[in-house]
């Protein structure tokens, strides 16, 4: 049984691991070092969308652990809805707002249409209620004539969480705990001879541990020891832009209004996010180095976007907050969660867009498995592993192509009033096409749409990919309940 055990990170998953101890064990200590680089973590970014369903895509439910990971979503909703009903932070609920509106309009291409089909798809297969509704009818709904959405569902077991209360909440429960210490330091795991002694801190102290936990977002693998960090799947860097406005809007609009995630993004979005406040997101940058300040394109995007495509009167709000995080991308989009090869020294991380949601699931399953050797962790999301993403008969270039096409639509680029469509849409996927074919046969297939669209060949990165690719044989995937 453990006696000391150490958590490295300071967001969503890294605070409900350290919670989830200090529940299963009340006489383990607990160290959390919240030290924060330079690099913005996605949780205090986020818009905290806990929707199962309005994230699926008809890519996402492709993928051969789609099953396991919607089950996962859709218990991590049924947590946080238990755990923080009626829970509020000096006045703030926690559960910023109920039920989500998805809209479908015609500004982006037609992955949307896609995506929307797929998320009706997912609610029928679940026997989800749902109710298609009037888009004129919607609180707070008034886009522009040119953006009116064509259609509408509202699906009332969604809900928003406040981001900024929620991580001051848990770092308050965690305070409250006298087995927890939290520690405002950067540290990173320490080994000998492939043996776990602990970490060491930014100011070389020494703290010994049975185990220790990497669940720090978009550093968890730069941080690993060295043999371990080139058997994991190299990291891509999720980067978004957030602005939280105070508006009068907000009195009406009380539940989520989005779009399907389309243009290798989440979807627009607003959702309430305290006391007169509104919080807007939809972007999504995938880069190959993290950025610390949302961009001048990003924030301008978002406010157009928004009083276009949701309410009007959105150009009257005032800019509270600008916000900016990275989301940790594995290069075949699947976490990246448990032990590694050296015992004792696990990951939480990988999670792309689904962190904050699955994190109480995420941190009970560590927890489980380190206190109680209950091993329920999916055997497919292991660190270190090849790449195992599976193309969709459509193809990763066409999909990148048809992605790519929609950030086009989205910024108004209309290639179709030139004639010019199909030839673009030709020459894009031509492009994908050859860059797919530079990561070598090893990687044939298993290179993701974000990745052929982020990653140019030559680079540190490419290299990287390819040779995690040709060090591993092409894997042979269990299927989508595959679990350790």
């Amino acid at each position: 049984m453990a006696s000391s055990i150490v958590v490295i990170g300071a967001g969503a998953i890294s605070l409900e691991i350290a919670r989830a101890l200090a529940r299963l064990d009340g006489s383990v200590e607990i160290h959390v070092f919240m030290g924060r680089a330079s690099v913005p973590s996605a949780s205090l970014a986020a818009g905290a969308m806990v929707a199962p369903w309005s994230e699926t895509t008809a890519e996402s439910i492709e993928r051969h652990d789609h099953a396991l990971r919607h089950s996962l979503l859709r218990e991590a909703r049924e947590a946080w809805a238990h755990e923080l009903d009626g829970v509020r932070v000096d006045g703030r609920p926690l559960i910023s707002g109920t039920g989500s509106f998805l809209i479908s309009n015609s500004v982006s291409g037609t992955i949307e249409d896609r995506n929307y089909r797929a998320i009706v798809q997912q609610l029928d297969a679940d026997d989800v209620s749902y109710e298609s509704v009037d888009p004129d009818e919607i609180p707070g709904f008034a886009p522009r004539p040119g953006a009116r959405a064509s259609r509408a569902l509202y699906i009332r077991d969604e809900f928003t969480l406040d981001s900024a209360a929620l991580h001051e909440w848990q770092k308050r429960t965690l305070s409250a705990s006298p087995q927890v210490h939290l520690h405002d330091a950067l540290a990173r795991p320490l080994t000998e001879d492939d043996k776990l002694i602990g970490v060491i801190d930014n100011t070389k102290q020494v703290w010994r541990a049975e185990a220790v936990i990497i669940a720090a977002g978009v550093s968890s693998r730069a941080i690993l020891p060295f043999d371990v960090r080139r058997r994991v799947p190299p990291t891509l860097f999720g980067a978004g832009s957030a602005l939280v406005v105070t508006s009068e809007v907000s009195a009406a609009l009380v539940s989520c209004i989005r779009t399907p995630n389309r243009a290798f993004a989440c979807g627009l979005h607003v959702l309430p996010s305290g006391p007169n406040k509104l919080y807007i997101g939809a972007t999504n940058n995938i880069l190959t180095m993290p950025w610390a300040r949302p961009s001048m394109s990003d924030v301008e995007a978002l406010s157009a976007w928004s009083r276009t495509q949701i309410n009007k009167e959105l150009a009257h709000a005032s800019v509270s907050e600008l916000r900016a995080g990275n989301r940790p991308i594995s290069a075949d989009l699947l976490p990246t969660i448990g032990e590694t090869s050296i015992a004792g020294l696990w990951m939480a991380s990988g999670t792309f867009r689904d962190g904050l949601t699955m994190a109480p699931v995420i941190g009970d399953a560590i927890g489980r498995a380190i206190l109680r050797d209950e091993d329920t962790l999916p055997a497919v999301w292991a660190p270190e592993r090849p790449l195992s993403y599976e193309a969709p008969a459509q193809g990763a270039p066409q999909l990148a192509t048809a992605h790519t096409m929609a950030v086009a639509d989205e910024h108004e680029v209309a290639f179709d009033d030139a004639g010019m469509d199909e030839e673009v849409f030709g020459l894009y996927s031509d492009h994908f096409t050859r860059r797919e074919e530079s990561f070598g046969e090893a990687l044939n297939g298993r290179v993701p749409p974000e990745v052929l669209a982020s990653v140019e060949p030559g680079t540190a990165l490419h290299r990287e990919i390819v040779a995690h690719g040709e060090s591993y044989p092409v894997p042979a995937f269990a299927g989508p309940s595959d679990a350790g």
